[in-house]
């Protein structure tokens, strides 16, 4: 019997996740680990390890050692050196001998778990799986301390680094990654299949999707260090069509209270990735917006017969952050690429006024 461990760090990754399982490894042993990135993700955990899916379901709370700036000088150093000597990261009998170690983020943990992983079993695979459409032609970038740290692991004690075993990446849509991996198609979500398990693990309220319109959040105004000026195109929105006819989707790692302080309609289901919504229900009358969000293209996937999309990063500072413009590049190759061509109307804003005329 074959053994994983699939590494989640967000909601859609965890959807991933379990689609894997259910078609790759539906009769290995796979451990699944969920880190605290997003919020609530430890009932979520819970809930997991209660399906019986999984073979193990971890909680592994490592946002505050391995994410951010604030850490102290101290932790940082050490966590470098837990990278370098292969510290243990997971009791002997979870990493004992595991083939296949599948994450999408290539951060400092992800690093030393493979550090610890490789000690068991020094042909262990390593496999890359998608994070949205919008995560494929992403560069295999890493920190400068990860560079740094496989620089001396691999020269100076001889032992193996991450990147050097990563050769496969795991999508639903092949045909559009462009990377050196190789990639390997995920089979297309059945949402009968699906539905039940969705169904156990979130309370979805499907009430709310009564908007006109629904604005999906991004990161680009508060997990960067120079905001790119959505949350006031957010609001230019809100003052062209209305505040009742517009609902506002918080990313799940924006803990910021700014949007009800505002007086914003919030979409009650924010820890629920748009994904497993689209699952349970077919949402076809409203308006998707989103400066980058990769969800204006899961509503086109998950449900051909949903709304009408459009992003409006023309309105928005997207050069005061380069991982910005590189998901602007992205959406834009998306858009004229003969496979999005079958996934319906989306179009882009390139005036605020536009927004009506959707």
């Amino acid at each position: 019997m074959k053994k994983a461990i699939i590494l989640c760090n967000t909601y859609y990754q965890i959807l991933v996740a379990l689609q894997l399982k259910i078609k790759f490894y539906r009769d290995e042993c796979v451990i699944i680990l969920i880190s605290d990135h997003s919020k609530n993700t430890l009932d979520l955990t819970k809930k997991i390890k209660e399906l019986k899916i999984f073979t193990d379901v971890l909680f592994i709370a490592n946002k505050s050692r391995y994410v951010g700036g604030n850490r102290s000088f101290t932790c940082k150093i050490s966590n470098l050196l837990f990278e370098i000597i292969s510290k243990k990261q997971l009791p002997d009998n979870l990493i004992k001998n595991v083939d296949d170690f599948l994450f999408f983020n290539l951060d400092l943990y992800t690093h030393s778990l493979f550090a610890t992983l490789v000690n068991t079993n020094p042909n262990i695979k390593c496999i890359r799986f998608e994070e949205g459409i919008l995560s494929y032609n992403f560069p295999l970038s890493r920190r400068k301390s990860s560079i740094l740290l496989d620089f001396l692991r691999k020269f100076f004690l001889r032992k193996p680094i991450l990147i050097d075993r990563l050769n496969d990446f795991y999508c639903f849509f092949p045909e559009l990654y462009e990377g050196k991996l190789r990639a390997h198609k995920i089979p297309k979500i059945d949402t009968k299949e699906l539905k039940p398990i969705i169904d156990k693990l979130f309370d979805i309220d499907l009430s709310v999707y009564k908007y006109k319109y629904i604005f999906f959040t991004s990161v680009y105004d508060f997990d960067v260090p120079k905001p790119i000026g959505e949350f006031e195109v957010l609001k230019k929105i809100r003052d062209l069509v209305g505040n009742d006819n517009l609902l506002v989707k918080v990313h799940p790692r924006d803990r910021r209270n700014i949007y009800s302080k505002e007086g914003f309609h919030l979409d009650p289901n924010t820890s629920v990735p748009w994904e497993a919504i689209l699952i349970c229900a077919k949402i076809t009358s409203c308006i998707f917006l989103s400066v980058n969000s990769s969800c204006l293209f899961s509503s086109k996937i998950i449900n051909n017969s949903a709304g009408v999309s459009a992003f409006v990063y023309p309105l928005c500072n997207v050069d005061n952050d380069p991982t910005a413009i590189v998901t602007v590049k992205n959406i834009q190759y998306l858009l004229k690429n003969t496979v999005s061509n079958n996934w319906g109307k989306i179009s882009v804003v390139e005036k605020i006024e536009d927004v009506l005329t959707l």
